[in-house]
């Protein structure tokens, strides 16, 4: 049974998607057999509150499956299906609204002829014959992989044997990529399927995909401050664009700096990568991570994306990278940065999901914030175009309401959820965690059933064929939430963990400067402290850490190695050797620093020309400050 993901995710007890069991007997063209469907929550539990009418379709195309009386009870169904053509890998697909589940592949045998074909046109992206050989693969599960080598802009397999298959292709000269979706070869039928190929001028690049955290997606029509998305979470055809105003955030100068100093292009190998932020994180890598990374590998021929994500767009990757999304076949990702990434969470989300006190929240994190208020006035924006009416800051029930999806007009904030700590963060002390409202989705990856898989991540260093090259960057010297004093909480409305004291009071809260603002050091140098990432501190608010590690990201995607240090001030870089050894030297005051190697070579001010040299291969020399000084 393989999962495709539907409704609330991450909640117990919530229908999540079918487990579909065809059991393990040969099946015959026409033959009924026996099919059980089961509905399940995220934790593979039994949903029994499932009820109603379903539908079969199967991978062998419409009208291929028969059977009746096809309704769920008790979360469970079972009856007699026929499948209406032979062939291998066939699949059987229950689907109820946005749940759906899927079998196992199975054969069918039977029939008159049990082989057919495949055949089309090699194209490129716009619609002309592509020139040059091209590598085309077919596979298929039980059929194995049929593989040959094709020019003249034309492909063709003859004698497939019936069943479904997917189509990879290579153009040898470019090394350029295409696939074709799952489709069915019928018995003396050959199947039609064109090639398509996307060329990119820059195609020598790996392409760069950048991810925004939560708040950081709003609709294309949008043109307020505030972020507004559409109403209804995760719909298809969603028009949406990273929230940027004024590049408030700084994605506008990372894409100039990439494009002018290192010769990216946009929508070529860069990609924006929005996402509706108010679904869980796995929904989210399903629907916009996955479908952004294909497209890029498409578009520039690469096997591999190099992905910069700020803030929640960081838990995502790792969410994709450490879940159960196929990333140890996929294993699509060469470099991945984390800017102010909260991997164990941030204060300031108890506020929001637990109290729906968003103007709380603004008036305690002062620094950090794109605009004022903004908590407060992207809620009540989302709010008003979801529900239809206003709410006011007073109003916290309702917003609390909003948030958990208490209500039967939108579904609970996921995303937000996602952000609550993980760690001790409960006052008075001794601190403790959250034990009502405990953020499962983090916790998978951090303590829980998915931490293990960090191991596919490592330091820039690191060239291990297949681990990804991790980095994190992580703001400091902002006063940030690093606990909440709470009483008793309700058992079934707002703070369930506590209500904080002095309520309503931003002395609830207690502050440190080891943070941006919104993250704490510590919960964005995780990764770094468990030993699977690099690091870099920079002072900086939580809004404009991407604006204020551009340089550095640039680099870190160019394959430069950025020195793992917390000083501010300019330190010479170094391209990364076989060896992965760097030398790093920095000088603060009126001191003109010069190197020489072995061989004589310089690097630096030459004291007795005063002239500027670079002539040790692979140093580099920066000045900063004011020039006059020095």
């Amino acid at each position: 049974m393989r999962a495709i993901r539907g409704g609330k995710a991450g909640l117990p007890g919530v229908l999540h998607h079918f487990d579909i069991s065809v059991g393990s007997s040969a099946k015959a063209l026409g033959v009924a057999f026996y099919v059980t469907v089961t509905a399940r929550d995220r934790y593979e539990k039994g949903v029994s509150t499932a009820t109603g009418p379903f539908t079969f379709t199967c991978t062998a195309g419409d009208n291929s499956v028969s059977a009746s009386n096809l309704i769920l009870a008790n979360g469970h169904w079972s009856g007699q299906v026929k499948v209406l053509d032979a062939g291998q890998g066939i699949e059987i697909v229950a689907t109820q609204g946005a749940i759906s589940g899927v079998s196992d592949p199975f054969t069918v045998s039977g029939g008159a002829q049990n082989t057919g074909g495949i055949e089309g046109a090699i194209l490129d992206n716009y619609n002309t014959k592509v020139t040059g050989k091209v590598e085309v693969w077919l596979l298929s599960g039980p059929g194995g992989t049929l593989k040959d080598t094709f020019e003249d802009s034309v492909y063709c397999f003859q004698n497939v044997p019936s069943g479904y298959y997917f189509l990879y292709a290579k153009h040898l000269t470019s090394g350029a990529l295409a696939q074709l979706d799952g489709f069915f070869v019928r018995g003396g039928q050959p199947a039609q399927r064109d090639i398509q190929f996307s060329f990119c001028a820059s195609s020598n690049k790996i392409p760069v995909l950048l991810l925004p955290g939560i708040m950081g997606t709003a609709s294309i029509d949008n043109f307020s401050p505030y972020p507004g998305l559409p109403k209804k979470q995760g719909a298809a055809g969603l028009k949406l664009q990273l929230h940027n105003p004024l590049d408030s955030v700084g994605w506008d100068k990372l894409e100039k700096e990439l494009m002018i100093n290192a010769g990216y292009e946009s929508d070529c190998t860069i990609f924006r990568v929005p996402y509706d932020w108010r679904m869980d994180l796995h929904d989210i890598v399903t629907q916009y991570l996955i479908p952004a990374i294909d497209n890029a590998k498409k578009k520039t021929g690469k096997g591999k994306v190099n992905i910069i994500a700020h803030s929640m767009g960081g838990l995502v990757v790792r969410a994709y990278i450490q879940g159960d999304h196929d990333y140890e076949i996929r294993n699509d990702i060469e470099r991945f940065a984390m800017v102010a990434t909260p991997n164990a969470g941030s204060c300031t989300a108890y506020y929001l999901w637990e109290g729906g006190d968003p103007l709380l929240a603004d008036n305690i994190v002062k620094d950090g914030q794109l605009w004022k208020n903004f908590y407060s006035n992207t809620t009540q924006k989302n709010y008003k175009d979801t529900i239809g009416e206003s709410v006011w800051d007073f109003e916290t029930y309702k917003m609390w309401k909003y948030y958990t999806g208490h209500n039967s007009q939108n579904e609970p904030i996921m995303g937000l959820k996602a952000l609550l700590p993980t760690d001790e963060f409960l006052g008075p002390k001794p601190l403790a965690k959250l034990k009502r409202e405990e953020n499962n989705v983090l916790y998978d990856l951090n303590e829980g059933i998915y931490k293990d898989n960090n191991t596919r991540m490592a330091k820039q260093d690191n060239n291990t064929e297949g681990i990804i090259k991790t980095i994190v960057f992580a703001g400091k010297g902002k006063q940030t939430i690093e606990s909440i004093d709470v009483g008793a909480g309700s058992f079934f409305s707002a703070y369930k963990d506590g209500f904080p004291t002095p309520e309503k009071d931003v002395k609830s809260a207690h502050m440190t400067e080891d943070g941006d603002g919104t993250v704490l050091l510590s919960s964005a140098l995780l990764p770094a402290t468990e030993g699977w990432a690099s690091k870099k501190e920079v002072e900086t608010e939580h809004a404009e850490a991407v604006k204020n590690c551009v340089s550095d990201l640039v680099d870190f995607v160019e394959e430069i190695i950025i020195p793992e240090t917390s000083f501010s001030e300019p330190m010479a870089r170094d391209i990364q050797s076989s060896t992965g050894s760097w030398l790093a030297i920095s000088f603060k005051g009126r001191v003109q620093g010069y190197l020489v190697d072995g061989l004589g070579r310089g690097c630096g001010v030459n004291p007795t020309t005063l002239a500027r040299e670079d002539a040790i291969p692979g140093g580099k020399i920066i000045f900063g400050g004011d020039p006059s000084r020095y």
